[in-house]
C-alpha cells in the first residue's frame, strides 16, 4: 500500500476500501474527533470485531498516561480517518510515544511490539500525522493524572458478551476476592481460595485446570481502579469474578473482569464458547 512519498509501511489487503461508524464499545478511541474509520485498517484488521479484540489489549496502557500522545499515534492505526489516500503517524509521533511508554510496558514485561517499528513510518511531512505535544522523557516517579470518575475501562458489565482477550491472556479465572486495597490510584485484590482455571499460558501451566503458581501468591491489580464505578468492582467485598489477566513476576494486571453470572443463560453461552477455543 503505497504513501505519496514513495514508501510502503503496511500490509496489501485484497479487501475493499469501506467507512464505517466507530463503535461506541472500541474503548480505545472513543471520543475522537471524527466519526467514521477506514477498514481495512492500517494494522492490516479487515472487520470490526477483529479491530477491536485487537485494540481492547492497549487500553491498560492509556490509563498509565505515560505519554499525552498515545491515543493519538494507537488511533491513527487502529481507526484511521475515512480518507481516499492513506494518512500514517510521523515517525517522530511514533519516537515520542515509543520512548515515553516502552518502559512502562517493560515493567510489565511486554516490549514494544515489532508491528509498531518506528522506522515503518514517515520523517515529519504535510502528509502524516505529527505529535500535538513535546513532552519529556518517561520519569516513573511522576504522578498519574486522576481518571474521570467512574471510567473503568477493563470492566464488562452485564450483557456484554466479549470472550475475556482469552486466548492473549496469560490467566483466565475465576476468583473470590478475599481483600481489596488501594496503591497508588490502582484497585489491588487478593484469593485466598481455589480458584478454577480457564485458560493458563505456557508458563502458568499451559493448559486449563491448572496453575504452577500458589494462589496465596497471587496480586491482582487493576490500573486506575480506585475510580472505578463498575458493578464487578464496587462492593466491598465483590465475591466471584471471571477475569483476565496479565502476569509481571507475582503480580497480575486484570485486562477485563466481570461478575460471576450463576444462571445467566447469556453468561452459561460466554462460559461454552470460551471451553471451546482452541489457544
Amino acid at each position: 500500500m503505497g504513501t505519496p512519498y514513495g514508501y510502503s509501511y503496511m500490509y496489501v489487503s485484497d479487501q475493499p476500501r469501506k467507512c464505517v461508524q466507530i463503535p461506541p464499545t472500541l474503548v480505545l478511541c472513543d471520543q475522537l474527533a471524527y466519526n467514521e474509520m477506514r477498514l481495512p485498517n492500517l494494522l492490516g484488521h479487515e472487520n470490526l470485531d477483529e479491530v477491536q479484540e485487537q485494540a481492547r489489549s492497549w487500553v491498560p496502557l492509556l490509563a498509565q498516561r505515560c505519554h499525552p500522545d498515545t491515543k493519538l499515534f494507537l488511533c491513527s492505526l487502529f481507526t484511521p480517518v475515512c480518507l481516499e489516500q492513506d494518512i500514517f503517524p510521523c515517525r517522530s509521533l511514533c519516537e515520542g510515544v515509543r520512548d515515553s511508554c516502552a518502559p512502562v510496558m517493560a515493567q510489565h514485561g511486554f516490549p514494544w511490539p515489532k508491528m509498531l517499528k518506528c522506522d515503518k513510518y514517515p520523517p515529519d511531512n504535510d502528509m502524516c500525522i505529527k505529535s500535538q505535544t513535546t513532552p519529556g522523557p518517561y520519569d516513573p516517579r511522576r504522578p498519574r493524572p486522576a481518571q474521570h470518575p467512574g471510567s473503568c475501562v477493563v470492566c464488562l458489565e452485564e450483557g456484554d458478551d466479549r470472550d475475556s482477550d482469552f486466548c492473549s491472556s496469560d490467566v483466565v479465572l475465576r476468583v473470590r476476592v478475599e481483600e481489596k486495597h488501594f496503591d497508588d490510584g490502582d484497585l489491588v485484590f487478593t484469593t485466598k481460595k481455589k480458584v478454577r482455571v480457564f485458560h493458563a499460558s505456557e508458563a502458568l501451566g499451559g493448559g486449563r485446570r491448572r496453575l504452577n503458581l500458589p494462589v496465596q501468591d497471587m496480586e491482582f491489580r487493576v490500573i486506575g481502579g480506585e475510580k472505578c464505578a463498575c458493578s464487578a468492582l464496587a462492593r466491598r467485598k465483590p465475591g466471584q469474578l471471571l477475569l483476565s489477566a496479565r502476569r509481571d513476576g507475582s503480580k497480575f494486571f486484570v485486562t477485563s473482569v466481570r461478575k460471576w453470572q450463576k444462571g445467566d443463560k447469556a453468561f452459561k453461552k460466554l462460559l461454552r464458547s470460551m471451553r471451546d477455543m482452541n489457544c
